[in-house]
């Protein structure tokens, strides 16, 4: 008796175990089941909001049709029968005669989609992956005698291929006349590529001028020559181009080293360095520089370059004295980039005659600038 009882319950502990078991195993294998993921079916509407987009592009793409290529039918669309149905496909090329009978009055394209019943097509041709619309012609001498009766000047077929997020539709004319390809494109609701950015364009260039200029003066002192020689450096800062890339505004500052002439501060002449260099005389000017002859850098990020162009200006020069003398003068330069870092210039300006006080001087009129350097500071 004690033996059965026992038997009975190992029994009953076995049948529990095999449940439990069968139990986590279920649990586990739907909890395996669940993360998979179901992708969602392409509908018909989803289709046809995808070409709808497609056919966006079609005004451009006829604008590239041959000239002698204007009145055109539809002969024929295919597509894969697992993707498309046969109400579908209608809809389809009904949308894609729509499109086309709408360019000329919308986009002003000569292009007139003709209608008939010997083209409209009405047969239907299923195999077991494509389902294809075509007109039914036997022959290429139907088709001939077809489009002369209708003045065709072409027929189009087509093709549409779907993704789960792309549609394809390559479209082609052939000629009525030689049956040859002269028009196709590829129509997709992908986006095109966005154009690269345009370059980045400096608002201001900036850069550095070491030259010499000559200035006459009137005294009537012997062995001591009639013009006073200046070296100068200035700094030139130049706004964005203008018209074209032809035109910059300017602003100048510098300043003038008395090489050989009149040293107002200890009132003698200066005629060899070994004497003095004389006081600096500051100047400030603003001015157009206009670009005569261009070339295209090598250096995509550099642009053109000036092989020959001309500055016009207009400034002052605060002259050291016992009190500052301003002096108006005004200029005109020519001047040509040697590289894209260093450009040569030359010129004269007509600085407005002034007496300088200390020593009884009278200075300016045409002042030679001899020759500037400049070194372009950010190219």
């Amino acid at each position: 008796m004690k033996n059965k009882i026992v038997i009975t319950l190992l029994v009953l502990l076995v049948t529990v175990f095999i449940g439990l078991v069968d139990n986590i195993s279920c649990q586990y294998y739907v909890t395996e089941v669940s993360t998979i993921v179901v992708e969602e079916k392409l509908t018909e509407d989803k289709m046809l909001q995808m070409l709808d987009v497609a056919l966006k592009n079609l005004p451009e793409k006829v604008k590239t049709l041959p000239n002698n290529i204007r009145r055109v039918s539809f002969y024929s669309l295919k597509a894969d029968r697992s993707q498309v149905s046969q109400p579908l496909l209608k809809q389809i090329q009904g949308k894609i005669e729509a499109a086309l009978s709408s360019l000329s009055k919308e986009s002003g394209i000569n292009f007139n989609l003709v209608y008939s019943p010997e083209i409209k097509p009405v047969k239907i041709t299923a195999k077991d992956d494509t389902v294809t619309f075509t007109s039914g012609f036997q022959s290429t001498e139907e088709i001939k005698n077809i489009a002369q009766k209708l003045r065709l000047d072409g027929l189009m077929e087509g093709e549409i291929f779907y993704t789960p997020k792309n549609v394809y539709l390559n479209l082609r004319i052939f000629d009525t006349d030689t049956m040859n390809i002269v028009w196709s494109c590829e129509l997709t609701n992908i986006p095109p590529p966005a154009p690269p950015p345009p370059p980045k364009q400096k608002l201001f260039w900036f850069d550095l001028g070491i030259g010499g200029a000559s200035l006459s003066v009137n005294n009537e002192t012997d062995n001591v020559s009639k013009t006073a020689t200046y070296y100068d450096i200035d700094l030139r800062i130049l706004t964005k181009m203008l018209f074209e890339e032809k035109l910059k505004f300017s602003v100048s500052v510098g300043s003038l080293f008395l090489y050989e002439g009149i040293n107002v501060s200890t009132k003698t002449f200066v005629s060899s360095p070994t004497r003095g260099s004389g006081p600096n005389n500051i100047f400030a000017s603003v001015g157009v520089k206009i670009s005569l002859i261009q070339k295209e850098s090598v250096i995509p990020e550099v642009g053109k370059r000036d092989l020959l162009s001309m500055s016009i200006s207009f400034g002052n020069i605060f002259a050291s004295s016992k009190e500052t003398i301003n002096i108006p003068f005004y200029s005109i330069k020519f001047e040509t980039d040697l590289t894209k870092e260093i450009s040569f210039s030359a010129g004269i300006s007509y600085v407005t005659p002034t007496t300088i006080p200390e020593v009884g001087v009278k200075a300016g009129g045409v002042m030679y600038e001899k020759s500037v350097i400049r070194f372009v500071l950010n190219p």
